[in-house]
């Protein structure tokens, strides 16, 4: 019993090697090129095959190379994973210049077949798997990122007046842009100037439609409408669609009361006369006439 005990430890003892040995991690897919070939004389057996890399189509350097033993089917046809014998696979660095590489196959003590030239797939390797595709210089983006008190540090200004410009006043702080860098707080005033003055616009033209009508549904409906007219005037894109032929005056004036192009101008920071006179006049007008038609409903 002990004779068999110990006969047993020792077939487990003699396994364990061979079961590492054939256990050995397989490199990454994405560090692997699939290649096939052909060697007829060698039908159904199993042959050794030499590849190798050359940076030149005749002659030229070595840059890599391996020797696999494969199995030929019946045809003569083979199929081989190149770098399949080491863990690391494909060396990154035969593929990083992106200069063109060559592929020869041969036999050991045999001729060397012509060198082929790989196409794009093997340098899909250096962009699958390089060690910067996710890093500058190897280091995560997050070491450049600039924290808070780097920018107070800074001496230059963190936003200039037209990235202030196109700022959304009413999903920016003020206080912290400004806490941040350097901010012109010139651009930011006229930027919510000019979006008190259209909001105004907009109620100004809103009361005025809903003292005319009598039900507030209809107010709302064509107050939008109207409010909407105003907006697509400024826009070139519907100038285009008007009837060509018409005088440059008319698209002018069909310009002028659009409410972009002035909010555009004073949201660049400059506070034009004819751009808080238009808004302002349109919000007399507007009230004006929203107070005549609430003093004829009162004298009826």
């Amino acid at each position: 019993m002990d004779l068999r005990r110990h006969c047993l430890l020792a077939a487990l003892c003699a396994l364990l090697p061979t079961a590492s040995a054939t256990a050995q991690p397989a490199p990454p897919a994405e560090r692997v090129i699939r290649m096939s070939g052909a060697v007829p004389e060698a039908a159904g057996q199993q042959v050794a095959v030499h590849f190798a890399l050359y940076d030149a189509e005749s002659g030229g350097h070595q840059l890599w190379q391996e020797t696999q033993t494969l199995s030929i089917d019946a045809s003569g046809q083979f199929t081989a994973f190149l770098g399949a014998t080491s863990l690391d696979g494909l060396p990154l660095e035969t593929f990083a210049t992106g200069a063109p590489r060559w592929l020869e196959t041969s036999r050991p003590g045999g001729p060397a077949a012509p060198r082929t030239l790989l196409a794009a797939v093997p340098y899909a390797v250096v962009a699958a798997t390089a060690a910067n595709a996710t890093t500058l210089a190897g280091r995560p983006a997050s070491d450049f990122q600039l924290t808070a008190a780097a920018r107070r540090r800074s001496n230059g200004p963190a936003l200039d007046a037209t990235a202030t410009a196109d700022l959304d006043p009413g999903s920016v702080n003020s206080g912290t842009v400004n806490y941040l860098g350097n901010p012109d707080n010139g651009v930011i005033l006229a930027s919510y100037i000019g979006s008190f003055l259209m909001a105004g616009a907009y109620l100004a033209i809103g009361s005025a439609i809903s003292a005319v009508t009598k039900n507030q549904v209809i107010a709302f409906v064509i107050s939008v409408v109207l409010c909407l007219l105003f907006v697509l005037a400024g826009y070139p894109i519907v100038q285009d669609l008007l009837p060509a032929g018409l005088p440059q005056a008319f698209y002018d004036t069909m310009r002028s009361f659009g409410f972009l192009p002035h909010f555009q101008s004073i949201n660049t920071g400059v506070l034009d006369l004819r751009d808080i006179t238009f808004f302002g006049s349109l919000i007399a007008c507007a009230l004006i006439i929203n107070a005549i038609v609430l003093d004829m409903k009162k004298a009826s």
